[in-house]
Order: structure tokens, then C-alpha cells, then sequence
């Protein structure tokens, strides 16, 4: 298995067509970091990506040596050595201590500081021109991206992606980026990570669900309509679901576009027009109402607006869209995509998927999880299930 990568910059864009450039690479996670600055001020913002590359070069390939300590990870030879920073943070320090401030005294915090950081990370910061990355993609983008002599007279040198391979992270990132190869397994979105303080899989997942929307609401009013839209015999049982939780009779079930051997005798609907006149009849009822749109009806393709001008016919309260959570997060959104308005899902066949989170990445409230109220509790078991069923990903060479 490929060593992962981990990429660095300031530009977002940069980071991501520096990433893109690498044949084969596949983003893991991503996440955005705070490095410099001076006392805690004036920190700037660092987006992170790890990933893995078909193609890398060899220098990327070194084995992990947990024993020994990052500080001395060999640095190119025209980078100062650890010592030199020392002795000029603590000259800095008794600078400080007469009255003189110095930028340079906030180096030893980033040498000693708690966090992995790589050699070339430190050096970095160091306010001399001489420092440059010693990882990257490959060793001539770094020459090629560096201007010339006539060229640094006329425009500024912009700055480089940083790469560097995971063995100089540490024992540290390393168990983390497995934690998180762990998690995008079961579907949690690259968008979702834990905190940095968190080790254990339950852990993040609970601390990711703490990120999640709230469950949506039923409308529980009198007259109030709550639509759902999809596949129809998946809908048909999301609708006796929410009757059931609204203490409804199961007749009460309005069907439109559902084949009529699928839920048995309910009142159907065919037309914007008997959609609205069913609105209007809504006006003085005592109970809520459920609605359900069929959107796998016989040559109903993706452009077709009949689901989209019966929901505009029916104004209802809410509109949740039913989908399969073994479905492709793009399948999903093209599902979704058919209705004009979709304000929470309701996701079935969960229990049978491998990667049932990831309907997490459609940032949608979930209002039903396989015909239950989604919750914390109801999501752990499902996913710490998958976590001891499945192999575990090792994020070494």
C-alpha cells in the first residue's frame, strides 16, 4: 500500500491543484490548521490535506521509525541545523527579558512545541529566504517552480504546497490518519473529522455526530403536510412510519405516482389540479396529512417536472426525500435534485449498507434512519458494528 501523503498550504485552490497533479491521488482528509504568529497572535490559516499517490517518488518511501524523534529527521544540507535555532530562540529570549523584542523568540515554542511538526516546518518560520520545503510532489516541480534570479526582480516567488510523507509526522499522525481511514470506510464525509484530541473510534464518532443537523421535526399541526418523495414502495413505508408517530390511521395516506398494486386502497392523486384541490381540503382538517410522491413512475426521466409541480400544487410543510443509503452519494443528489425544495431525508436500508454514513455528506437534516428516529445511539451501534467487522487500514508503507 502507497505511503500517505500529507499536503500543505495556504491557498486552498493551490493545495488542491497541487494535490490533483499527482497521478492516482486519492484525498483521505482534510482539515485546516493554525501555524506562525507571534505570542498566539497573527496565526494564519493552513489548509491540510492527506492523501494517497499511485506514483511517488523514492524519497517518499522511507520507512516509519517510531523510536526516533522528528527533530532528527535528516533536513537538506542547506538548512540550518536544530542547535543554531536553539541557540538563537534562547539569545532572542534574553533580548525580550532587556526590553528588546524579537520575532526570532517565538522559535523554540514552534521546536518544542507538543504537535508534530516536520524539520523543514520549523525552519520555516525562520525570517531569513534561505528556507524551502524538503518535500514535495517531486524534486523538479520544486526547481521548476522556483523563479530565476531575473525573475525575482520583477514579480514576488509564490509559495509551494508542502508534502511531506507520513513517517516524518510521527507515531502521533500516524495513528490518527488510520483513525481516519477508519472512519471514511463506513462513509463519514471527508467535511466531518474529530477533534485533534480524540483517539478512539467511539470517541469520534461521537464527537463528529455532535456536527451533525438536529433530526428534523414532523409537522404535528392540524391541516400541515409533510410529502415524501421517492422510490414509491420505499416511501409507502416511510409514510406508514410517520403515521404511526403522528397516531394517524394508516388510510389516511395520500398516494401520487405509486403503482396501485403498492400500499394497498388509498386515496390517489394523478394531477397538479387534484393536488390542489386536496390543499384546499387540507384547509379544515384536525390532523396532519401524508403524502406520498412516487419518483420511479414508468418514463419518468431526471428532467421530467411532474414531481416538482405536484409539491408546488400541494404547499406542504415539509418535503423529505426518501433515499437509499447504499446509494452513491451522486444518486443521491440526482434523486434530490428532481424536487424543487428537500428539507430532510428519510434514509432507509442503512442496517445493509457498508457505508451508511455517508448520506452525511448530502448536509441535509435526517428526519427517519430504516423506519426509526435517527439519534446518537442509534448511530453508534450501527457504525461501531461496522468498525469491528471491518479489516483495519494501516497508514504505513
Amino acid at each position: 500500500m502507497p505511503e500517505p501523503l500529507v499536503c500543505e498550504d495556504t491557498s486552498l485552490t493551490r493545495l488542491m491543484e497541487t494535490v490533483h497533479k499527482t497521478p492516482g491521488a486519492r484525498i483521505l482528509y482534510q482539515d485546516t490548521v493554525r501555524r506562525g504568529g507571534v505570542l498566539g497572535f497573527f496565526a494564519r490559516e493552513v489548509h491540510r490535506v492527506a492523501y494517497l499517490a499511485d506514483d511517488q517518488p523514492d524519497e517518499a518511501a522511507a520507512p516509519i521509525d517510531d523510536s526516533a524523534p522528528i527533530a532528527d529527521s535528516a533536513p537538506d544540507e542547506d538548512l540550518a541545523p536544530i542547535e543554531t535555532l536553539l541557540a538563537s530562540a534562547e539569545a532572542a529570549e534574553a533580548r525580550l527579558r532587556d526590553g528588546q523584542p524579537d520575532f526570532a523568540s517565538v522559535l523554540k515554542q514552534y521546536v518544542a512545541d507538543a504537535e508534530p511538526v516536520t524539520t523543514e516546518q520549523s525552519v520555516s518560520h525562520q525570517p531569513t529566504e534561505s528556507a524551502q520545503p524538503t518535500r514535495s510532489i517531486s524534486q523538479q516541480s520544486i526547481e521548476s517552480a522556483q523563479p530565476t534570479s531575473s525573475e525575482s526582480a520583477d514579480q514576488p516567488a509564490q509559495p509551494m504546497a508542502e508534502v511531506t510523507p507520513l513517517a516524518m509526522r510521527g507515531r502521533d499522525a500516524r495513528n490518527r490518519l488510520e483513525l481516519l481511514m477508519q472512519l471514511r470506510q463506513v462513509g463519514v464525509p471527508i467535511s466531518f473529522n474529530p477533534g485533534t484530541g480524540v483517539h478512539s473510534p467511539y470517541e469520534a464518532l461521537e464527537d463528529i455526530l455532535d456536527q451533525l443537523p438536529p433530526p428534523a421535526e414532523l409537522p404535528t399541526g392540524p391541516g400541515q403536510l409533510i410529502v415524501l418523495a421517492g422510490e414509491g414502495a420505499a416511501a409507502i413505508r416511510a409514510a406508514r412510519t410517520v403515521c404511526r408517530m403522528l397516531r394517524l390511521r394508516l388510510g389516511s395516506i395520500v398516494a401520487a405516482g405509486v403503482d396501485s398494486g403498492i400500499g394497498g386502497p388509498l386515496r390517489r392523486i394523478s394531477s397538479p389540479a387534484e393536488a390542489a384541490s386536496l390543499r384546499a381540503e387540507l384547509a379544515d382538517a384536525a390532523t396532519p396529512c401524508v403524502l406520498v410522491i412516487g419518483t420511479d413512475g414508468a418514463g419518468l426521466g431526471p428532467d421530467d417536472p411532474w414531481p416538482a409541480a405536484m409539491i408546488n400544487a400541494l404547499r406542504p410543510t415539509a418535503v423529505w426525500g426518501v433515499v437509499d443509503a447504499r446509494w452513491k452519494t451522486e444518486d443521491c443528489q440526482a434523486q434530490l435534485a428532481r424536487l424543487p425544495r428537500t428539507d430532510a431525508l428519510a434514509v432507509h436500508s442503512a442496517e445493509l449498507s457498508t457505508s451508511p454514513a455517508s448520506v452525511w455528506e448530502l448536509e441535509l437534516p435526517i428526519g427517519l434512519l430504516d423506519e426509526r428516529r435517527p439519534s446518537h445511539f442509534i448511530w453508534l451501534g450501527m457504525l461501531i458494528r461496522l468498525f469491528g467487522g471491518s479489516p483495519r487500514h494501516r497508514a504505513s508503507a
